[in-house]
């Protein structure tokens, strides 16, 4: 397993989770090596999200000693998704009555490739609706995953609550459902609601800056995950917005053992990602 990190040095530390057992089954239980590495595996079972979907690629994993780029990337992507919320903050503010947009995120928790560090390119696409003056109807399909055989999509709503006055940010509520299949053997549905609260303020007359965090939710072994953000939102022309956002992806989830052990947590607690985020103007009454 030494090509892969010679090829790529990958984040997820596959060769720990293959390898870990062969380095411990002979030692005591009352061993340093094999109480972490119970305490990783309970870190790690809590999240279904990164189990099934590893179990999934993990024989293919094995079975190769070299990997490309791109596929490395490619695995990297569908295991962070399935850890995390990918996906940038859409919408920051709601929609006026009536207006339609198509949007799109692109990005999530960086990884090292080579000497540089880039975000795994997870891609979503989809359109956000203004139902009324402070409702907006949104849904997505995840791109990435079918590439890799799982059907993901997701619904939801986002409510404005507060208007902003002076100091007094404009406060936004978003709840959603996201669902994901496998495909290829035609079981394991998933399904995870999420939560999103975001502050923000206008400068001039169309730059947003915003913050908040998001809160994502599993029914099987239960757990929550939260994950802040920042960012901005700013128009590149009369139809077309863009965003830019830094998240602390699952800042409250150990990293420190298993898959997820990457080189961008806090602390040993989630992991940095970065987004971008585009919309364009459909319809406006």
């Amino acid at each position: 397993m030494h090509s892969i990190e010679k090829t790529l040095r990958f984040p997820l530390k596959i060769e720990t989770l293959l390898e870990t057992r062969s380095k411990t089954q002979y030692l005591p239980q009352s061993h340093p090596a094999c109480q972490s590495e119970a305490a990783g595996r309970q870190d790690t079972k809590k999240n279904d999200l990164i189990l099934l979907p590893f179990v999934k690629l993990r024989d293919f994993v094995s079975s190769w000693h070299r990997f490309s780029t791109g596929l490395l990337l490619l695995l990297c992507a569908y295991l962070s998704l399935c850890f995390f919320h990918c996906g940038i903050t859409q919408p920051v503010r709601v929609l006026n009555e009536g207006v339609t947009k198509a949007s799109a995120s692109l990005g999530g928790p960086l990884i090292p490739l080579g000497k540089t560090t880039i975000p795994v390119p997870y891609l979503t696409a989809g359109v956000q609706h203004g139902y009324s003056s402070s409702l907006t109807l949104t849904g997505n399909v995840h791109l990435l995953t079918a590439l890799l055989g799982d059907v993901g999509v997701d619904a939801g709503a986002a409510q404005r609550f507060v208007r902003e006055d002076g100091w007094v940010p404009e406060l936004t509520a978003k709840a959603q459902l996201y669902f994901f299949y496998d495909v290829k053997r035609g079981n394991n549905p998933r399904l995870f609601p999420f939560l999103s609260l975001n502050a923000s303020y206008l400068l001039g007359e169309s730059t947003l800056l915003y913050f908040g965090a998001d809160n994502l939710f599993q029914f099987v072994q239960p757990a929550y995950f939260l994950s802040p953000f920042a960012g901005s939102q700013f128009p590149l022309s009369h139809r077309i917005d863009m965003q830019c956002e830094v998240k602390w992806m699952a800042a409250n989830a150990n990293t420190e053992h298993g898959v997820m052990e990457g080189h961008n947590s806090i602390n040993g607690r989630g992991n940095i990602g970065t987004f971008l985020g585009f919309h364009y103007l459909l319809t406006s009454p």
